[in-house]
């Protein structure tokens, strides 16, 4: 039977292969809503677990999905600030 930290830590895998799914098929929207899930279950799995570069993945797919459906310049804005967290939760890490 697989603990309830691996059971997480696997459906947070599921999440973010469901993101890639979304995202090969074009479906920036589903994308953008699936991620801010992903990036909920990966932050409840900090306390177990301390690889944080699953919740960065899914920060990158969002800002991605949202760089290409942006159309001014304000739109960019909200993507480039997505990439700059998806790069600080890679760079954290727990002592």
């Amino acid at each position: 039977m697989i603990s309830l930290s691996r059971r997480s830590l696997h459906i947070h895998q599921y999440l973010i292969t469901t993101l890639i799914f979304c995202f090969s098929k074009y479906q920036y929207d589903d994308c953008i809503k699936d991620c801010y899930t992903a990036v909920e279950r990966g932050r409840e799995l900090h306390a177990d677990c301390r690889d944080f570069k699953m919740v960065s993945r899914a920060l990158i797919r969002k800002a991605t999905a949202l760089a290409k459906l942006a159309k001014s310049s304000k739109d960019y804005d909200v993507a480039i600030e997505t990439f700059q967290k998806a790069l600080t939760e890679h760079q954290t890490q727990i002592p």
